[in-house]
């Protein structure tokens, strides 16, 4: 209120917001409740109680209750702007090799780019083919043929096209259809198209010229709400509005199995890559999986296989081409995986936009997700098919008598650091460190006073290592390090991981604008097993074991910022050591959650600024210049004491000999 400023101390996303704020009567802490809607899939919010420190800048999180759904470690791509508004997108699908985007709008258009015009690096410009119509219409389905030579388009007043990708002609065309076309699905050598809207279905032959209805069926029922084809193209799933889900037969139409009553009705279907499962999702957020066993077109059985729950609204829904992981859209710009395998929960969102998920499609080739956020297609590359910047995935989780390949000396860990990388200097402060340093050291910019600056070393290879004690309240023994490297443009070193460790990735803001960050829980720990005596060993055998332990307390966040290689690694040591630091009662409660943890580390990571930058005074004139400057500082602080009428000319000469100085 004094100087008329104001400070943003929370700006939430994704609709996340804030209630309840409170300033302490000194002035220093601010507390408030965070609501977050994105926890898990059972609760539409959860709640946190935050306290920020105005003195030290930082933010903890006091209860660190289900902050967020996990994001899965899938590689964010980046996006492709739309050049029409968000409403216009209607249609979407990846072609089967994941090369070619088709999206489809209101505009009797059909777009299409490349997958890699995808990058993080802005914009992308135009699509490289646009394939039009002979009418005004708007499309509701679009898929590729298996050989990705042809793409198929129905619109929603019953009409259906087939286009030849190598020139865009239009090589088939149907406008006989009384309805929306729902679906449609080539049959595996591309020969048949099986086309249905809410009440029929039909398979039509691709002649030389025309397409030839070989065989439908139409459905008398009404209520039907949407629909599904199978892969294969020979089975059909609807979903009606008395709760049911029918499963028929095609082309016959000869009902299969009848799933429900549900006592609400569904709003999506979707069966897996293979036809072997199909999702039911209803309006409710509930999601059933069923299997349906059976040999070839004859379906032996269809059992329940899991129940998965949504809160709030949820659209498509579409399986992983290796039915791992079930995807569903929701409306606050996210996408929410299901781990069929276990049931958990993860979540993949965008940095670029919030709002609603129009469409998402997986490849058949099941290295790309697609999705339609607004103005833009997002893409992201799956697990088993994405490489890490900064990490690279052992072979296993578990070695006897050897270490991973490459061995576990990752260059951001002390204890670890192999010998052609041995320390220079140590136990040094910042100011000695700097001529050392071929580049400018950085530092976080504010701490939690729990975290104390010890020391600094610099290796041989011209890197610096920064130690900080961590004290906390839980009674453990903790250490963070920061890594800096000066790499170029170089290839970034990278650590090797445990076979099944996660690579999270998030943002860190810096200087130059947010770089794309990759985190790591989980560490290499040593221990040695015993193999009983036998034939061939009277005296047994010993043997070093290193295992991958993804649930320690170890946690890691690298990226590049500049030319520089930024590391921080944080680690919790045995519980039963003593607490470095000896906080006071009031430091304990304020330090309640100090354990810390990913937000943590990208909030440390964001603070990052240049040693010099926050110590010119300490840098910007030599020892001869700081000693003559002292010496005439205390001369004008005795003059100051003697006449407080001098206090004026102690400021002018303070200024300017500060500047002459330096």
């Amino acid at each position: 209120r004094q100087t008329g400023n104001t400070n943003l101390i929370s700006g939430l996303t994704n609709q996340d917001f804030t209630l309840f704020p409170n300033i302490s009567s000194d002035g220093r802490w601010i507390s408030f409740m965070q609501y977050v809607h994105n926890c898990n899939s059972v609760q539409s919010q959860c709640s946190n109680v935050m306290l920020y420190d105005k003195k030290s800048n930082w933010t903890s999180n006091l209860t660190k209750y289900d902050v967020e759904t996990p994001t899965l470690p899938w590689s964010y791509s980046g996006n492709i702007s739309l050049p029409w508004q968000s409403w216009e997108s209607t249609a979407f699908t990846l072609s089967p090799d994941s090369t070619q985007i088709a999206l489809g709008g209101y505009d009797s258009k059909v777009k299409i780019w490349r997958s890699s015009q995808v990058n993080t690096s802005g914009p992308q410009g135009d699509p490289v083919k646009i394939l039009k119509t002979v009418g005004n219409e708007s499309f509701s389905a679009l898929v590729f043929s298996p050989n990705g030579e042809w793409l198929a388009g129905g619109t929603t007043n019953g009409s259906v096209y087939v286009w030849q990708l190598s020139d865009g002609m239009i090589l088939y065309s149907m406008q006989n259809l009384t309805d929306l076309v729902s679906e449609l699905v080539f049959t595996h050598d591309g020969s048949q198209l099986v086309v249905s809207t809410l009440h029929a279905a039909w398979t039509w032959r691709l002649g030389d010229s025309q397409m030839y209805a070989v065989d439908g069926f139409s459905s008398t029922m009404s209520g039907v709400i949407t629909i599904d084809l199978s892969p294969k193209g020979n089975m059909i799933a609807s979903a009606r509005e008395d709760g049911t889900v029918w499963l028929q037969s095609l082309p016959d139409g000869i009902v299969i199995a009848r799933l429900g009553t549900y006592r609400i009705s569904a709003r999506s279907l979707a069966f897996s890559g293979d036809g072997s499962m199909l999702a039911i999702q209803l309006s409710d957020g509930t999601i059933t999986l069923w299997n349906i066993n059976g040999n070839g077109d004859q379906i032996s059985s269809i059992t329940l296989v899991n129940n998965f729950m949504s809160r709030g609204y949820t659209g498509e829904l579409t399986f992983s081409p290796d039915n791992k992981y079930l995807a569903s859209s929701r409306s606050a710009g996210e996408i929410t995986l299901w781990s069929i395998p276990d049931g958990s929960v993860f979540n993949l969102t965008t940095p670029a936009t919030d709002g609603l998920v129009y469409n998402i499609a997986f490849g058949d080739s099941g290295d790309k997700l697609a999705a339609v956020f607004g103005n833009e297609i997002a893409l992201w590359g799956i697990p088993n098919h994405s490489s890490s910047t900064f990490y690279v995935h052992a072979t296993s989780d578990n070695y006897v008598d050897a270490k991973p390949i490459p061995e576990a000396t990752a260059n951001d860990i002390p204890g670890l650091q192999s010998s052609n990388n041995a320390v220079r200097v140590g136990n040094i402060d910042l100011d000695q460190a700097a001529p050392f340093v071929s580049f400018p050291i950085m530092m976080p910019a504010h701490l939690p006073e729990s975290i104390k600056f010890k020391s600094a070393s610099v290796n041989n290879d011209g890197s610096v290592l920064l130690f900080y004690e961590v004290g906390n309240q839980e009674g453990l023994q903790a250490s963070l390090f920061i890594y800096e490297q000066s790499i170029h443009n170089s290839t970034p070193p990278t650590m090797t991981i445990g076979a099944d460790a996660s690579v999270m990735l998030t943002h860190v803001s810096t200087n130059t604008g947010n770089a794309l960050a990759e985190f790591v829980q989980g560490d290499w720990t040593w221990r040695q097993s015993y193999t009983p005596p036998s034939g061939d060993s009277p005296n047994g055998v010993t043997h070093d074991v290193w295992d991958w332990d993804g649930s320690s307390s170890t946690e890691r966040l690298r990226w590049r910022q500049n030319s520089t290689l930024i590391g921080l690694y944080y680690q919790v040591y045995n519980p039963y050591s003593p607490v470095l630091y000896s906080a006071t009662e009031n430091d304990q409660i304020f330090n309640l959650s100090s354990i810390l943890d990913q937000a943590d580390l990208v909030q440390i990571g964001s603070g990052m600024v240049p040693y010099s930058a926050v110590n010119t005074e300490k840098t910007s004139y030599n020892l001869a210049d700081k000693n003559s400057f002292y010496l005439n500082l205390l001369k004008a602080m005795e003059i100051g004491q003697s006449n407080s009428a001098a206090l004026i000319d102690q400021k002018t000469f303070f200024t300017n000999g500060f500047v002459e100085s330096k």
